[in-house]
Formats: structure tokens, C-alpha cells, sequence
């Protein structure tokens, strides 16, 4: 989530930057003569996320969870300053709980396919926006409760060569819920290799330890929607789960676009919800602060 492109550079003078028609676009947003020590964006990402075993606040109860996740980009299509991207997103959970009967063990997926349109005007503006369908549910009971809909539209700015500011709107449909909430965003490098940044639902500072090597401090938001068919235990229900992670990054470059990384902290406000197919509440759960850690890869452009 820092920008850059993996050692201190001058960007060209303005102008049109070469395209291939399929491939990871050029963007000139940005660039304005602004060297940096940062490795560029994280466009595709796979982790394992292990959340250590806490108690509900109520005393009720217990929680602990593992995570698979997956981000892609699929076939960026460049037609000039016009940019259209496709992803792919995978992530499985496994939750071992005091709620067998609620909240199932396995068999949880969320899928998501965001379709995002970009169009880098200039240096200095930017706009664009995505559309994107997911499911959340179990593999082995799927229907049309599971499916939601989200839809972002925001543009950006680059007061200087080191702090950009963006602002937009997202709209989102599904599980019981229908939502519009405005954000904002920047990123601020105040030196060569350092950034700070707030691009939602992640905030934090980076700093550049050398060429090959990131260490990051921050927090993100992290949450999740599933639905459950009915079943000898509980009728056809929905599952969602919230937190905070805050936390250390450490991130090493393996080779060519590919980082490695391990990171670690604390997930704060924690909450459990249960819901049937109605919106009629059957479980509400604060779940106690615990640690968690984290590895994977990013690929970096």
C-alpha cells in the first residue's frame, strides 16, 4: 500500500506514457517530478491470517479463526488515458467456537468479483470506480441470500508531488442491508522513504529500510458476510463478523514484482452477529481483544 517503483527515481517529463493494449497500466497521476525510495502499489495479494482464541465479553463463550485469502488482478485493458481492470477475490474461514450450533466450523466462502473503470486525465487528476458482485455463504448450500453488491465511484488529486488526496462514494446492497457512506483518502510522502497514508479501510506509515526490505505500522478494517442454510440446528441464518487490526509489517522482496511478508498485532472491537433470513436477531456477541499474525505475498507494480 506505498507507492513508488522499488528504488529513487525522476519520472519523465509530462506526457503520454507508451501502453500495451493488455498488461499493468502506466498511470502519469502523480508523477510531477516526485522521486521516491517505495516499492509501487500491492495489486494482487494471498495470505493465511491465524486469530488466537479469545473469550466473549459476556462470558458466554469463545471464538478462534483462521483465514485463506486471495486477490487478482485478471487482464488490465489499457486504451490510452482509459484503463479497465478485472479481479478476482477468494477467502475461506474456519472458525472453532462455543456456537456449533450458529456458527459453523468450515465450509465458508466469500467471493468477489470487482470490475473497476480508471481514467488518468493528467499529473494531476484522476477518477474512476468499480462494480462489484459477491457471494458469501457455504459451498455446499448456496442461494440468493448470499449474493451482495457494492459500487464505488472517486477521484483524486495530487496537491504536490508528495501528497495526494482522493474522495469518494460507495454504495452497498445485500444480507439485509442497504447502505451509501462518502470517504476520503491521501497518501503523504514527506521524504523519500516514507509514506503515511489513509486509503480506506486501511491507514498506517511505511518506511523504506533499503531497496528491498518495507516495515510498516498501521490498522485496517476488516469484516465479513456469510449466509448459512437451515439446518438440524438453527434455522437458514446470516453471519457477520467485524474487527480492527492493528499491528507491525515486515515485507521482503523475493524477486522481480513478487514481496513476502509477516506481520502481527492485535485485533480491537471485535463483534459476532447472527441474524435469521428475516433481520430478526438470534446472537449478538463483543468478542474480547486477542492477537493475531499473518504471512503471505504481494505482487507490487
Amino acid at each position: 500500500m506505498v507507492a513508488g517503483d522499488g528504488q529513487k527515481r525522476v519520472p519523465p517529463e509530462p506526457s503520454v506514457l507508451p501502453q500495451n493494449l493488455l498488461g499493468m497500466p502506466s498511470f502519469s497521476f502523480g508523477r510531477m517530478g516526485a522521486a521516491t525510495d517505495l516499492p509501487g502499489y500491492a495489486v494482487g495479494t494471498a495470505y493465511h491470517l491465524h486469530q488466537f482464541k479469545s473469550d466473549f465479553e459476556d462470558g458466554g463463550g469463545d471464538l478462534r479463526s483462521d483465514d485463506f485469502s486471495l486477490w487478482t488482478p485478471v487482464l488490465p485493458v489499457n486504451l490510452g488515458d482509459f484503463h479497465l481492470f478485472g479481479f478476482a477475490s477468494y477467502r475461506a474461514t474456519w472458525f472453532r467456537s462455543s456456537l456449533p450450533e450458529l456458527l459453523p466450523g468450515n465450509d465458508l466462502n466469500v467471493f468477489r468479483f470487482p470490475v473497476a473503470f480508471v481514467h488518468d486525465v493528467s499529473e494531476r487528476w484522476m477518477w474512476g470506480g468499480f462494480v462489484m458482485p459477491g457471494y458469501g455463504g457455504a459451498a455446499s448450500s448456496w442461494n440468493s441470500e448470499g449474493f451482495s453488491l457494492s459500487a464505488l465511484l472517486g477521484a483524486a488529486y495530487a496537491w504536490s508531488p508528495r501528497f495526494n488526496l482522493g474522495a469518494g462514494v460507495l454504495y452497498y446492497t445485500g444480507f439485509n442491508q442497504s447502505y451509501v457512506a462518502p470517504g476520503v483518502g491521501f497518501t503523504w510522502r514527506p521524504v523519500d522513504d516514507w509514506e503515511l497514508f489513509l486509503i480506506p479501510p486501511s491507514a498506517g506509515i511505511t518506511c523504506s529500510i533499503n531497496e528491498k526490505t518495507l516495515l510498516s505500522a498501521g490498522g485496517t478494517y476488516d469484516s465479513a458476510r456469510w449466509n448459512f442454510a437451515a439446518d438440524g440446528a438453527a434455522p437458514e441464518r446470516n453471519i457477520y463478523i467485524r474487527r480492527v487490526r492493528v499491528g507491525l509489517k515486515l515485507e521482503r522482496q523475493i524477486g522481480g514484482p513478487v514481496w513476502g511478508y509477516v506481520s502481527g498485532g492485535y485485533s480491537l472491537f471485535r463483534k459476532l452477529e447472527i441474524e435469521d433470513r428475516d433481520g430478526t436477531l438470534l446472537r449478538e456477541e463483543d468478542i474480547e481483544p486477542a492477537p493475531y499474525v499473518q504471512v503471505g505475498v504481494n505482487a507490487r507494480f
